[in-house]
């Protein structure tokens, strides 16, 4: 965040939530974002809260296409399917992956229901993804633009219910992107009835410093914080 300080906060919930750490756009495309390409986690049950990635910078966009990327190490079909399960106007998507094999899950045109912005509030942007099998799962935002980004899904090893979220304070975003980028966090639950309690230790939009604060969600529900400047 900003004036040099420390941004960590912690973050604790009484049903299980999952927490990602996300930068949209800087400078001269220098850290991107804090997820890095990795190894995704094998597993039959993903959760993911999707960042909203700056569109542009005149007359190029950032943060499309946006695509879920599914891989299987299994010898026979795999069934998939992609929910959201807080908003009710998502059609469920089903792929089959091949032995051995993966698909792409082109979720573009509903990037407006699945980028998580704005910042303060409950949304329904949350995605579930189920498979028949273990498989591997990762977020892809143009890949092949100027700003790509992979986001590996862990399953089971992203659940939770204390996360200490750590910030950079060296490098600013870019002021000439639309929408702003600032340093985020953005979380999804995985359970109905869920209490997040948030302790900023700089302010955040719409929430002072050292003042813990609770948002409840349900499950696919999600809600992001974002900082006052752009460090």
């Amino acid at each position: 965040m900003d004036g040099g300080t420390d941004t960590t906060k912690m973050i604790r919930g009484y049903k299980t939530l999952t927490m990602a750490l996300l930068r949209s756009v800087t400078v001269l495309g220098l850290f991107l974002s804090c997820s890095f390409l990795s190894f995704a986690q094998l597993d039959t049950s993903f959760w993911f809260v999707a960042p909203e990635v700056c569109q542009w910078n005149n007359p190029t966009n950032f943060d499309r296409p946006i695509k879920l990327v599914i891989s299987s190490m299994q010898n026979t079909p795999t069934t998939i399917t992609v929910t959201q399960p807080a908003n009710s106007s998502f059609a469920p998507i089903q792929e089959t992956v091949p032995p051995l094999g993966n698909v792409s899950v082109d979720l573009t045109n509903f990037i407006t229901s699945i980028e998580t912005s704005p910042v303060n509030t409950v949304l329904n942007t949350g995605l579930h993804v189920l498979s028949s099998q273990p498989v591997n799962v990762y977020y892809e935002v143009c890949l092949t633009g100027v700003n790509p980004e992979i986001y590996a899904l862990k399953g089971r090893s992203a659940l939770g219910t204390n996360f200490v979220m750590p910030g950079q304070n060296e490098y600013m975003n870019g002021d000439t992107y639309s929408p702003t980028p600032y340093n985020r966090l953005d979380v999804v639950a995985t359970e109905n009835g869920t209490i997040v309690t948030i302790v900023p230790r700089v302010a955040i939009q719409g929430h002072a410093a050292g003042v813990p604060f609770n948002v409840t969600l349900n499950a696919g529900q999600t809600y992001s914080c974002a900082a006052t400047g752009r460090q």
